[in-house]
This record gives C-alpha cells, sequence and structure tokens, in this order.
C-alpha cells in the first residue's frame, strides 16, 4: 500500500492573512445585533454600489453608531482581470472601500484599521454589483459590554 499524497485545493474563498487577522481581533472589532440586520448590505441590481444599513460596531474596543448610506460603497472592476474588494467600516462610522490588485489570480487586500463586513469578488467588467461572482458575509457579531481588560483578570 502505497502512502497518501495531499494537496492544497484552492477554495471559493481565499484564506488570507487578512481573513485570519479579522477572526484574531473579533473582540475589539465587530458588528453588534448582527442578527438584527446591524450594517446589513444591499447590493444594486442595476448599479455597481452597495447600500449599508444603519447600525453598531465596536472598533478596537470602542462603540461607533453607523448611520444607514444608501450607495456607501462603489465597486470598481478593472476591464481584463478580477479582484477583491473589501466593504469595511471606518472608526467614525462611515462606508470605506478597499480595492486590491487586478490580477488573473488576485490576493485579498489588507482592510487596516476597519471593521470588515464583507468581501467581495469582483470579475472583469462586471457593471451590477448584485452580479458579482462570490459576495462573502464578514460581519462578525460582537456584544455591547465586553470589556477585553477584565477578561484576564483574577477574581
Amino acid at each position: 500500500m502505497s502512502g497518501y499524497v495531499y494537496q492544497d485545493q484552492d477554495l471559493v474563498e481565499p484564506i488570507s492573512d487578512s481573513v485570519g487577522e479579522q477572526w484574531g481581533n473579533a473582540a475589539l472589532y465587530n458588528v453588534l445585533n448582527v442578527t438584527g440586520g446591524s450594517c446589513a448590505l444591499t447590493y444594486s441590481a442595476s448599479a455597481l454600489t452597495v447600500d449599508l444599513a444603519a447600525g453598531t460596531i465596536t472598533h478596537y474596543g470602542s462603540t461607533v453608531t453607523v448611520a444607514a448610506a444608501p450607495a456607501g460603497f462603489t465597486l470598481v472592476p478593472d476591464i481584463t482581470n478580477p479582484l477583491w474588494t473589501w466593504l469595511c467600516i471606518s472608526s467614525t462610522g462611515t462606508p470605506v472601500t478597499v480595492t486590491g490588485t487586478a490580477s488573473a489570480t488576485p490576493a485579498v487586500p489588507e482592510y487596516g484599521d476597519r471593521v470588515p463586513v464583507a468581501l467581495v469578488y469582483v470579475q472583469a467588467g462586471l457593471t451590477i454589483a448584485n452580479d458579482a461572482s462570490y459576495k462573502l458575509e464578514k460581519r462578525i457579531a460582537g456584544f455591547s459590554g465586553f470589556n477585553v481588560g477584565q477578561m484576564w483578570a483574577q477574581e
């Protein structure tokens, strides 16, 4: 009997350092009341825009109110190559788009000091946001009153 050979396979969702950082920082960067629709997204069926619903986020442990932003995000496709785009919320509660470099095999960009809410694969020549190949939900649920400093405190 011969040994098994294991090979990595490409996934629909890339496992990047940005995704690892998001989960590693989940207590400090998250969306409050995800099940209630906080900061939910609606992808346009006629344009390259994405609406952001009102809600509340935790940015580096501080609670931030997010106002609804119709067409708050705009996807910008490349003509010949696909790319990955993060839809994020800044420390002031405003929508921020972080777009990677277009390539035949695009890499996921770093989203920086923001709260990610979605990762979108924007295929070349895209004209309608709702038609993006992959619209990956990235809202990590948080809850108010969590104190990271007390997490390790002894009683």
